[in-house]
């Protein structure tokens, strides 16, 4: 996890050699630190592997935004 100006928060996550996602699709994060059970949706920004290798991420990462407002996305920008 990455702070950004604006109070975002970047999460980055390498996802399995199989996993396939479009940009725009939403996803359920765990963050076991934060809590062992708790499940939270985040839309993907990143682009696909596929489509990933003519951009500059060629690293394949599943990349997030996150906007700190109260709450989860505060404890998650701690």
């Amino acid at each position: 996890m990455t702070p950004l100006p604006g109070g975002m928060t970047k999460i980055e996550v390498t996802p399995p050699v199989d996993f396939e996602w479009c940009p725009g699709q939403h996803v359920f994060l765990r963050f076991p630190k934060l809590g062992m059970l708790d499940n939270h949706p985040f839309t993907m920004t990143s682009a696909p592997r596929s489509a990933s290798l003519t951009l500059d991420d060629k690293d394949g990462k599943l990349i997030f935004l996150a906007r700190t407002h109260t709450g989860f996305t505060r404890h998650l920008a701690k």
